[in-house]
């Protein structure tokens, strides 16, 4: 039975139907029964089952090829989203990222491994709606007051026009926008309010009748920064940067030399940034040798920022490295043609580089922190020449590395890991190019290492993985641990248990594979199938928290779509199930207009309003052979009667479906004379 709603959201996967059929392809239909049955049947799951563009997604296959390498799409057999590498049973799983498609609603996993005769299988998703900033192409997400940008929005549904509010549902409109009748595409370009405070603020698009009600991204006014050369020259040409004003605002320069003195007015771009020289030149004054205060402000957003600046030698580092870090060293204000000796104080010989200033009386180097310098103490560098006679010194800090976790559960990323999804763990302030060995529950029950990763330059990493099970109730440990240095960092994590099912659609009478993990290791689960008034079944858990379970539908349930719960007493979890049912009509031939009459012993509803609101079933006829299907009847009241349509080809045989909930859950043959 084919296990996906035929509706307009889904025309791609009904082309790919009907292309497959011409080129012969054998396909599988998410475990339940086949119109054209391959010699191998494999079968993949996915989760999370509702996902979004840019999402990660976990695809776990069994049943093909040994070692076989299976290429993973989206709808239609064009541009593989990735490809999974089979073991010697056939079994494979790996992650791929939901691409910037639409419009909402269901779509279909398809993967086809590369042996000759295997089946093309799929698995239902339902995508939901994302916004964000496209920052590659120039729509940032964070900038001063009144900085230009552009939200773009993917998957909402199609010619869907959407409200969009600076802040929450009830915040400042900032105006109305609809989508593509494509994919739910839509770009609103907007200016950012100009009188707000540094920090977060959403953005949020209101939809009308839709769920979700709202989607939501952030956009981060930046307070006003500048950096600028720390030593100058009287009349030498200032160099800088500033960020973090109003768009297009007017800024003044000036200083507390000379009295007090006006430098100059420079204005920003439109994300509220200026920089000297390649936005325009600034000169200093003369003044005398010493050290003084640089202030920008914005004349329409009042926004000010300083700086210091040494007439004379000055050098500018980075406040904050990580460790083992290189640390950018910048000075000004030398003479030119100096040599000088550039170190870390109580480092000098680990440390100390020899730099020509240029002509300007500047220069840039880089100076390595050693591994034995560690967070907490501050530590200076100093640039002097070789008589002593100009010298300048500037601070830093080691930082702390730390680690983070992003889960792809889009409710809640940051603190909850469920067992088999995907997720990220971020590194920052490591020592540079160093291998960080990576532990999941680390010294807790379950400990397993899930891998290394090399630090960048800069101290981060980037680390993707499947999450393991933690068989014990409470907050799980991550933890990073550099091989040479033994810096560390830890990360605390709420796990949560997730069950499985293989096939995730099964016929009544019929059994079903279920597994799960993150429950109390060593623990009996119980298995409750939904409309069941009592425990189905049993499993006892591995020490690790994860288990292995078969489950037999009972003969006598309903069909439709359900659910099936796993609990230990402590922690519980469910998974959607299909219960694909018999379909029973009379007569199975005739010509069109024969009256159907169609029933199942596991299905029948006498005009319940809930039912037909919340699953909207109906009788449909199904076309194999053009890979079309047309509505016959409502089965508010069901069993019920249909007539066979027009057009039928002599021979030909056709399906008559009972859909429920967006599923095929049960189909019959009929034969036209």
């Amino acid at each position: 039975m084919k296990t996906w709603m035929r509706r307009p959201a889904l025309l791609l996967v009904v082309a790919f139907l009907v292309v497959a059929f011409v080129a012969g392809f054998p396909f599988a239909k998410s475990g339940m029964s086949q119109v054209h049955a391959a010699t191998v049947t494999p079968t993949i799951s996915v989760s999370p089952h509702t996902v979004r563009p840019r999402q990660k997604i976990t695809i776990t296959g069994q049943g093909f090829a040994p070692n076989d390498t299976v290429f993973v799409f989206l709808d239609q057999l064009y541009y593989p989203l990735g490809n999974l590498t089979c073991n010697g049973n056939g079994d494979c799983s790996g992650s791929v990222t939901i691409p910037l498609t639409g419009p909402q609603g269901q779509h279909m996993v398809l993967a086809q491994g590369s042996q000759p005769g295997e089946a093309v299988v799929n698995a239902p998703i339902i995508l939901n709606p994302t916004i964000f900033f496209n920052t590659s192409q120039g729509q940032p997400n964070q900038g001063g007051p009144g900085t230009s940008t552009a939200i773009t929005g993917y998957a909402f549904q199609l010619n869907e026009t959407v409200s969009v509010y600076w802040g929450d549902a009830t915040g400042t409109l900032l105006g109305t926008v609809t989508s593509d009748s494509y994919s739910g595409f839509f770009t609103f370009p907007f200016i950012t309010p100009t009188h707000v405070a540094p920090g977060k603020y959403p953005i949020t698009v209101v939809r009308s009748g839709q769920k979700p009600a709202s989607v939501t991204t952030t956009f981060t006014v930046v307070p006003p920064t500048v950096t600028a050369a720390a030593g100058i020259r009287s009349g030498q040409l200032l160099k800088f940067q500033i960020k973090g004003f109003q768009g297009n605002e007017n800024v003044t320069i000036s200083w507390n030399a000379n009295g007090g003195q006006q430098i100059g007015v420079i204005q920003a771009n439109y994300y509220g940034f200026f920089a000297s020289p390649s936005y325009g030149q600034v000169f200093i004054p003369s003044a005398p040798l010493g050290s003084y205060t640089l202030t920008f402000t914005g004349e329409s957003s009042g926004l000010q920022v300083s700086a210091p600046l040494n007439v004379g030698p000055g050098i500018q580092v980075n406040a904050l490295n990580n460790p083992g870090g290189t640390i950018p060293v910048s000075g000004g204000g030398f003479r030119a043609g100096e040599t000088l000796n550039v170190f870390i104080v109580d480092q000098k010989n680990a440390t100390s580089i020899s730099v020509t200033t240029a002509a300007d009386g500047s220069f840039q180097t880089n100076l390595v922190v050693p591994l034995s310098l560690i967070p907490g103490p501050q530590y200076h560098v100093e640039a002097i020449n070789s008589d002593g006679s100009e010298k300048a010194t500037a601070f830093f800090y080691i930082l702390a590395p730390s680690i983070s976790w992003a889960s792809s559960d889009i409710y809640n990323q940051n603190n909850t890991a469920a067992y088999g999804s995907s997720g990220t763990i971020s590194g920052q302030n490591f020592p540079a190019n160093e291998q960080i060995t990576l532990y999941w529950n680390y010294q807790q029950a379950g400990q397993v290492e899930v891998g290394t990763v090399l630090a960048a330059a800069d101290g981060s990493f980037s680390f993707d993985l499947t999450t393991p099970s933690s068989p014990f109730t409470g907050n799980a440990t991550i933890e990073a641990i550099a091989s040479t240095s033994t810096f560390t960092a830890s990360y605390q994590v709420q796990p949560q248990p997730t069950v499985s099912l293989n096939p995730t659609s099964v016929l009544v009478g019929n059994t079903v594979s279920i597994s799960g993990g993150s429950f109390d290791g060593n623990a009996t689960v119980s298995i409750q199938l939904a409309g069941s008034t009592s425990v189905v079944g049993t499993a006892t858990v591995a020490s690790d928290g994860t288990f292995t379970a078969s489950l037999t539908i009972p003969s006598n349930i309903k069909g439709g779509p359900s659910s099936v719960s796993v609990s230990d007493g402590t922690v519980s979890s469910s998974v959607p199930l299909v219960v694909d049912v018999p379909l029973i009509i009379t007569p199975t031939t005739g010509s069109a207009g024969t009256s159907i009459s169609v029933q199942s012993p596991n299905f029948s509803n006498t005009g319940n309003n809930l039912l037909c609101v919340t699953e909207r079933p109906y009788i449909a006829w199904y076309d194999p052979t053009a890979g079309t299907s047309q509505y016959l009847a409502s089965a508010c009241w069901f069993p019920g009667t249909v007539t066979a349509p027009a057009n039928l080809v002599s021979g030909r045989t056709y399906e008559v479906e009972l859909i429920m909930g967006g599923y095929v859950i049960g189909q019959a043959p009929f034969t036209a004379q």
